[in-house]
């Protein structure tokens, strides 16, 4: 499956509407519960820092979109 973010860029999950931004660590190998086949290149594990605490999260990476900042001119 073809990867849609890289390590180090800010995702938000589609459904939330309040999501909080996240980090993108890597990808990672899950497995199905019942068959047992591993399915690769499709979940991405996250880092939120909440209140100062970090929190580790897995994804599949069709749940997030990219989070785009405008960069600031500089006169």
């Amino acid at each position: 499956m073809l990867r849609k973010f890289r390590p180090g860029e800010r995702v938000i999950q589609k459904e939330k509407i309040n999501a909080k931004e996240m980090e993108v660590l890597d990808y990672v190998d899950q497995r199905l519960p019942i068959i047992g086949s591993p399915l690769r290149n499709s979940y991405v594990r996250c880092v939120a820092y909440d209140k100062g605490e970090r929190r580790v999260y897995t994804f599949h990476q069709n749940r997030l979109r990219k989070v785009y900042r405008k960069k600031a001119k500089v006169n």
